[in-house]
């Protein structure tokens, strides 16, 4: 049996620079001393689910500083608080508006809840793939036709940094009484300094979360839910946040959460964050100097903002997933995840100058290369637009038997597929298979790449 603390061990001395979460890259150790201080709910040391002490102390500081009503930290993730906030905001059986690139975590929420999904498609950048900002008029639209809906949940911004026009979609959502929720979860760095888009927590959302571990130097796990609403039941909201954490929270995590946060404050102060956008931008404007390399940013149609953090590399000759394993393979440079048509870098406040030039040197290499790769690059993304026969509950309880995409047309889906990372489904469960549907996925397995979903079988779907 191989053991994974030795792997792992191993690993760190393989000098593979880290393109990827979490932002402490390996390297800003805020505190190292994990099982000395690896502890259990003692006398003096609070209780994350019912703070009295110095959680609470740290909580309500945690709020002054965003801006909140209250704050929460969680030690499971983006996913908690999703499926927390759209818990405690619909009812079984009510109607969601999603943007239809969210993160499974809001389709496991629909799940969960039994509710009835009504979806809006952000529109597809045609040379990436890549979903573009959340059309305000199509909320607009869809709220003035489906007026039982209970609550809206977009992702802002994306995985590739694209930001939507939060204030515009909050007050849209407020003239119909009903709460946003935004998955920040790459931007938790929005909230420090002016360098970098401003939250949604700034612009009228009622709940946000975002994943500290992503852009932050905290451990992995630790992500904050923030609410500022007078839609929003904070009862209600408590008691779904204690009903999808542990009960036997780690306090490492805790305190690495609330350091990461008081590092984050003491960086604007000391303007460490301002220095990260200079070296950050010097590093895009160096890549965009090269012949056939460029970075996907603001200057992309049906972009609203973006986060130039996200280092979306786009070659012309090559795939994505080939200019990740050349970087991983050759240059020992691990980035965040590859698609199609690019590959991410994430960085963050604790990249080094001598990371961001490892980097660079890299990309110069590739740049040469001037043969296509393979058949990937051939390959399209899309997100087509399907037909919801039942609710994803009512098709993922109904399962009754695999067929292969092509014998399964017409049929209904009992299981949601995506590629992860983004994890932006391709069918959801209970929606029909169409042709169109069909001949995607079967396209996107036999360029190499693996659907996920919870009992997927490569080549088949579960449907009814």
């Amino acid at each position: 049996m191989e053991h994974l603390y030795k792997k792992l061990k191993e690993y760190m001395k393989d000098n593979v620079y880290p393109f990827h979460m979490p932002g402490h890259k390996r390297e800003l150790k805020l505190f190292d001393e994990s099982y000395s201080i690896d502890i259990t709910e003692i006398d003096s040391f609070d209780n994350l689910h019912h703070p009295e002490e110095i959680i609470k102390e740290n909580l309500l500081y945690i709020s002054q500083l965003y801006g909140s009503d209250k704050s929460y930290i969680m030690i499971n993730g983006s996913t908690g608080g999703i499926l927390s906030a759209i818990s405690s905001c619909c009812e079984p059986m009510d109607k969601i508006l999603i943007a239809r690139n969210c993160h499974k975590a809001v389709y496991n929420a629909v799940f969960l809840r039994m509710l009835e999904s009504v979806y809006i498609y952000p529109e597809i950048d045609e040379a990436t793939g890549i979903c573009l900002s959340v059309n305000c008029d199509e909320i607009k639209k869809t709220l003035e036709k489906e007026q039982d809906i209970k609550a809206v949940v977009i992702t802002s911004p994306t995985y590739e940094g694209i930001v939507s026009d939060i204030k515009r979609i909050s007050d849209i959502c407020h003239k119909y009484g009903i709460p946003l929720i935004v998955d920040e979860a790459h931007g938790a760095h929005f909230s420090f300094g002016n360098c970098f888009p401003k939250s949604a927590l700034g612009y009228g959302a009622d709940i946000v979360i975002q994943s500290l571990h992503k852009t932050l130097p905290a451990l992995t796990q630790t992500a904050i839910l923030h609410v500022k609403s007078e839609h929003v039941d904070i009862s209600k909201l408590e008691f779904f946040l204690q009903t999808f954490q542990t009960s036997s929270p780690s306090y490492i995590l805790i305190s690495s959460a609330f350091e990461s946060i008081n590092f984050m404050e003491s960086a604007v102060n000391n303007k460490l964050i301002e220095d990260y956008y200079s070296r950050l931008t010097k590093l895009r404007d160096q890549i965009d100097d090269l012949n056939n390399i460029y970075l996907f940013d603001k200057k992309n149609k049906g972009v609203f903002d973006y986060d130039i953090s996200k280092l979306v590399i786009c070659h012309k000759y090559l795939s994505g997933n080939k200019v990740m394993s050349l970087l991983r393979e050759k240059y020992k440079c691990e980035l965040e995840m590859s698609s199609l048509k690019y590959a991410i870098a994430m960085t963050s406040i604790a990249d080094s100058n001598i990371g961001y030039q490892k980097l660079l040197d890299a990309l110069k290499e590739i740049d040469s290369i001037t043969n296509s790769d393979n058949k990937n690059q051939r390959l399209s993304i899309s997100y087509p637009k399907a037909s919801q026969a039942v609710s994803p509950y009512k098709a993922g309880t109904r399962f009754t038997g695999r067929l292969t995409y092509k014998d399964a047309i017409g049929r209904i889906s009992c299981e949601t597929l995506y590629l992860y990372p983004p994890g932006i489904p391709f069918i959801v469960s209970g929606e029909t298979i169409s042709e169109e549907i069909a001949n995607l996925l079967s396209s996107i397995e036999n360029s190499d790449f693996s659907l996920k979903g919870i009992s997927h079988k490569r080549g088949y779907i579960n449907c009814i």
